[in-house]
C-alpha cells in the first residue's frame, strides 16, 4: 500500500509538473514552465513574452502581484498537507488490512490444525446391502454394520 501513496504523489507531482508554476525573473514571479512557455524574454520590468520548445512566440504574460503569489503559496502548502493526510490514510488502511489478513490466516490455519485427521480403513468390511424393487426399478443402498 505505501506503492499506492508514491503513486499518489507521483501523480500530483506529474500533473502539477504540466503545467506553468511560479518562476522568480528579475526578481518578481511569473507562470511559466509551462509548454507554450518554455523560454522567455523580458518585454518590460513587469511582463515577459513566453516561447515555446521551437522558439515561437506564444504571448506575454504579466508579472504575479505579491499578494496573489501569497494565496498561491497557501493553496500549495494546504495542498501538500492534504497529499500527507491522504499518504497516512492510505498507510492505514494498508496496515489495517495487513493486520486483518494475518488474523484471518491464523484463524485458518488454526481451524486447519483442529480438523479431526481420523481415516476409514482400506479393504474388506462388514456391510448390509438393502435393495428395493418397484415395477422394473431397483435401489439398493449398502452400509456398514
Amino acid at each position: 500500500m505505501k506503492r499506492a501513496a508514491l503513486a499518489v504523489a507521483a501523480l500530483t507531482l506529474t500533473a502539477c509538473a504540466s503545467g506553468p508554476t511560479p518562476m522568480i525573473m528579475n526578481g518578481r514571479y511569473y507562470m511559466a514552465g509551462d509548454a507554450v512557455c518554455v523560454r522567455y524574454t523580458v518585454l518590460t520590468p513587469t511582463r515577459i513574452m513566453c516561447h515555446d520548445r521551437k522558439g515561437v512566440a506564444q504571448g506575454y504574460r504579466d508579472a504575479i502581484p505579491h499578494e496573489t503569489m501569497a494565496i498561491y503559496a497557501q493553496q500549495q502548502a494546504l495542498a501538500s498537507q492534504q497529499i500527507g493526510e491522504l499518504a497516512n490514510q492510505l498507510n492505514q488502511t494498508a496496515d489495517s488490512i495487513a493486520r486483518s489478513n494475518q488474523a484471518a490466516a491464523a484463524s485458518y490455519n488454526q481451524t486447519l490444525r483442529s480438523m479431526p485427521t481420523t481415516t476409514q480403513p482400506i479393504g474388506p468390511q462388514q456391510t448390509q446391502t438393502t435393495c428395493l424393487v418397484n415395477g422394473q426399478y431397483v435401489s439398493c443402498r449398502t452400509r456398514p454394520q
